[in-house]
């Protein structure tokens, strides 16, 4: 899936995402998509997964 993808999945369900979430500048674009999953830790967060379901 790319970052377009997620992007229109975004904007598709806006209602549900800011209703729960303030989100004073709308919803990410998917540039801003990219640049928060390219900057996570990937080998943490495998583990971080791993630990909930294995609890």
């Amino acid at each position: 899936m790319g970052y377009h993808k997620i992007s229109q999945f975004g904007c598709s369900n806006a209602a549900f995402f800011t209703g729960y979430f303030a989100l004073a500048h709308g919803l990410p674009s998917h540039v801003s998509v990219r640049k928060v999953l390219q900057a996570l830790d990937k080998k943490a967060l495998a583990h971080a997964f791993g630990q909930c379901f294995n609890a």
